[in-house]
């Protein structure tokens, strides 16, 4: 892998095809900086036009990819849950109406049933998974445990696996879930079965996204 010049402090790697088809392009927006969490570089976004995929290019070498998430906002606890309210309890009973989830109203699922916008909000907090009590879900990119701690009140028995070991040291001792330090390819959990695997806000943090979905069928 041939290595670019410093790019402040990270090292990067050309990368001109698509990670997804393959395919050469030459549409390019360059100059681009990261205004929300102020990492550093500035970057290159090339637009794959038969299949509509943008990526970085060059891309952060793979070890230096940590430097981009050193002010990322999962390094701080989830803020406290809210006194139950109106809200909670039409989402509670929207996901025993439709997903099978315990401890709502069905009464209140019927009435967000009939809201599209809201109902698909509600299901969305649970990423549209039925309920299995005591399901095996295995979070990859949990950052510091939002989706594992939503998804453990909801009864699954929950483990995540985050490669920024910050966010995973916050998810472990702020909200006691089980979360190891690790990508998907790695060895901590090859042989464990799991129900579900979800990826909420992870597929566009990873070099190739084909190889990270085989890996997690598999």
């Amino acid at each position: 892998m041939a290595i670019t010049p410093d790019n402040e402090g990270l090292r990067c790697a050309p990368h001109p095809s698509c990670p997804l088809c393959g395919a050469g392009c030459d549409r390019v927006v360059e100059g681009v900086r990261d205004r929300v969490y102020s990492a550093p570089g500035t970057w290159s976004i090339r637009e794959c036009v038969p299949c509509g995929v943008a990526w970085l290019d060059p891309r952060p070498y793979p070890e230096d990819v940590p430097k981009l998430y050193a002010g990322y906002h999962t390094h701080a606890p989830a803020p406290p849950r809210e006194p139950a309210s109106f809200r909670d309890r039409l989402r509670r009973g929207y996901l025993h109406f439709a997903l099978g989830y315990r401890g709502g109203s069905a009464v209140l699922g019927a009435v967000a049933a009939c809201l599209p916008a809201l109902k698909d909000v509600i299901a969305g907090s649970a990423l549209w998974l039925p309920a299995r009590p005591g399901g095996r879900l295995l979070d990859v990119g949990c950052g510091s445990g939002t989706l594992l701690r939503a998804m453990r009140d909801l009864g699954w028995s929950v483990q995540g696996l985050e490669p920024d070991a910050e966010a995973a040291r916050v998810a472990r001792e702020a909200h006691g879930l089980d979360v190891r330090v690790g990508t998907l390819d790695g060895p901590e959990f090859r042989d464990a079965p799991f129900d579900a695997i979800t990826a909420h806000h992870v597929i566009e943090h990873v070099a190739d996204p084909i190889a990270f979905l085989r890996e997690a069928a598999s």
